[in-house]
């Protein structure tokens, strides 16, 4: 994947993840950055973090409900990003 692939694919996937977030688990009703602290601040739990990881595996063709660790790897918008195009390089 060249640099401006990289870069196209994380920012989609920031649009996607931001997206999920704030229509499907806030409702409309709050807005997340790529910083936002997600789980230490009770945003994502353990059920949206298994809905959110079933989108990006059917959106991005990755592998995620399987990783023991999701719970770092989902701490932010940022974070996520970098997990999906991680997982996205190593197919």
């Amino acid at each position: 994947m060249s640099q401006r692939e990289t870069a196209d694919t994380i920012e989609f996937t920031k649009e996607f993840v931001t997206r999920f977030i704030e229509d499907e688990v806030l409702k409309g009703q709050g807005e997340v950055e790529g910083d936002t602290p997600l789980i230490e601040w009770g945003i994502l739990d353990s059920l949206s973090v298994a809905r959110l990881g079933g989108r990006l595996e059917k959106e991005f063709g990755v592998v995620i409900l399987g990783d023991t660790s999701l719970g770092e790897k989902f701490r932010t918008v940022d974070a996520i990003c970098a997990f999906v195009t991680e997982m996205r390089s190593a197919r």
